[in-house]
């Protein structure tokens, strides 16, 4: 918790001196080549490890980084664009897997404005609709009406319910029909979230939010995933996160239940990497400090069936460069600028932690 900490503080500091993703707006920079050191769990050596090609997708801040991302993923256009809070997190979690199911990208906005950058973006993909995600507390009523201006022949709405757990599931009943897999993470902090949302995308599977503290599943959750007709439960987070009582109430209920949780965030990402992805060739790093960037990510993950890693500073977690190998990763991305992800975690430096 300490190191965690530290890393927290070493971060922050880098934002307050930089910015945020502080790159050049819009562009896919620095790509290299490194020797990855051999590397397992709390071992490390030189000799033996694959080479990986490194590059990264930043943009000035984080609604541009949005936009960098979309632009990767769709060069020409998309049929449905998903906005939500650059700002909050809560709403936006659900959104990644949905919009990777529906075919669009996911791209932030500020509560009251869109980013010019972010309204260029939705009219170059000249999508037929635009779904805004969250209610009128996270984003203000202006921001649809500055999308409908700046594409009139789409149309414009907003996906919200009465709190976070309300938004994910309008979110899901949205984009999903049925759903054999749903994966099921605690809405009361993001990291688990968002690396589960990245895996969902890839599988065609919805992910759920929850109050996690909750000693059962809730009424609302549990007639969704009967609607769903889903078989499989993938509950994301150690019990700090989601209570054994949630678990239990799944099982009683008929769901093959599997909890997919590790010591830390980056150990449940490894969990839900582990369990989805048997090979990938490209895998996603983002900050583990920060839920923005990894948010932006979410689809990219999905549509590409890339795994996505969480990462301190300036370092990559040990486990995350085995995760490489076992994989047959030959291609890392970076999602981020310098200021979230440092030159040390470029190179594929590991954490000595």
């Amino acid at each position: 918790m300490k190191k965690e900490i530290g890393l927290l503080i070493a971060a922050a500091l880098a934002v307050a001196i930089t910015g945020c993703s502080a790159v050049h707006a819009g562009a896919q920079v620095r790509s290299s080549t490194v020797q990855v050191q051999e590397a397992m769990f709390g071992t490390a050596t030189t000799a033996g490890g694959p080479t990986i090609s490194v590059d990264r997708i930043a943009g000035g801040d984080r609604y541009a980084t949005s936009v960098a991302v979309s632009k990767a993923e769709f060069p020409t256009t998309a049929p449905v664009v998903y906005i939500a809070s650059g700002i909050n997190y809560p709403d936006a979690l659900a959104a990644g897997p949905a919009a990777a199911k529906s075919g669009g990208p996911l791209l932030l906005t500020a509560p009251d404005i869109v980013p010019g950058d972010v309204i260029a973006e939705v009219q170059r993909l000249h999508p037929s609709s635009v779904l805004v995600v969250g209610g009128p507390f996270p984003i203000e009523e202006s921001v649809l009406t500055q999308l409908q201006a700046a594409v009139p022949g789409a149309t414009v709405s907003r996906a919200a319910g009465d709190d976070r757990f309300a938004t994910s599931r309008v979110v899901v009943s949205g984009a999903f029909t049925t759903a054999d897999t749903v994966y099921l993470a605690s809405g009361n902090t993001f990291p688990d979230a968002l690396t589960a949302g990245g895996a969902a995308g890839s599988k065609d599977a919805p992910i759920l939010l929850v109050d996690g503290n909750a000693p059962s599943v809730d009424s609302a959750t549990a007639s969704l995933l009967s609607s769903l007709k889903a078989k499989n439960v993938k509950v994301v987070g150690g019990t700090d996160a989601m209570s054994t009582g949630i678990v239990s109430s799944l099982t009683q209920e008929g769901y093959t239940v599997t909890r997919l949780a590790g010591a830390d965030r980056y150990g449940t990402a490894l969990a839900v990497n582990a369990d989805a992805y048997a090979h990938a060739t490209t895998a996603l790093l983002a900050t583990g400090f920060g839920f923005p960037d990894a948010l932006s990510a979410t689809t990219l993950a999905g549509s590409t069936s890339s795994p996505l890693y969480l990462a301190p500073y300036d370092c990559v977690p040990q486990g995350v460069l085995a995760d490489f190998t076992r994989l047959g990763v030959t291609t890392v991305t970076l999602v981020g600028g310098p200021a979230m992800l440092s030159e040390s975690a470029e190179s594929l430096t590991p954490c000595t932690w």
